[in-house]
């Protein structure tokens, strides 16, 4: 008998969560009256609708990647700080990616990227040279 494949539960909660906040959240932004009550909707056409839509759901898609790069930068510059070499390396290989990765979706500007990722490894070859 052949086993069907299905989404785990706590996918499908997360899912279901997500999709309430970027309802709940896009009702919000594009609506006039209270804060906390829908208010009347601004947004007359079907396609602006849908473009705000798509543009919450890239907000808090963003607000994600945003939040992981920012971590990683911390534990780069603590790593960095201490003096761990090896530790400093990694962290600073897979802050660069990330930081690629986030440049080339357009989460961050490129140079802005470029520029920590400047910053980074001058640091980690002051730390290898007085190593």
């Amino acid at each position: 008998m052949k086993k069907s494949r299905q989404t785990p539960y706590f996918v499908v909660s997360l899912k279901i969560r997500i999709v309430k906040d970027i309802l709940h959240l896009g009702c919000l932004r594009y609506c006039r009256g209270d804060k906390f009550s829908k208010g009347v909707s601004v947004l007359h056409r079907q396609s602006a609708k849908k473009h705000a839509r798509a543009d919450e759901k890239k907000r808090i898609r963003n607000r994600h990647r945003k939040a992981t790069l920012r971590t990683m930068l911390k534990q780069t510059e603590t790593a960095l700080d201490e003096g761990n070499v090896e530790t400093a390396q990694e962290l600073c290989r897979n802050t660069v990616s990330l930081l690629d990765r986030a440049a080339g979706k357009g989460v961050i500007k490129k140079g802005t990227a470029n520029r920590q990722k400047s910053r980074l490894i001058r640091k980690l070859h002051l730390l290898m040279a007085t190593a």
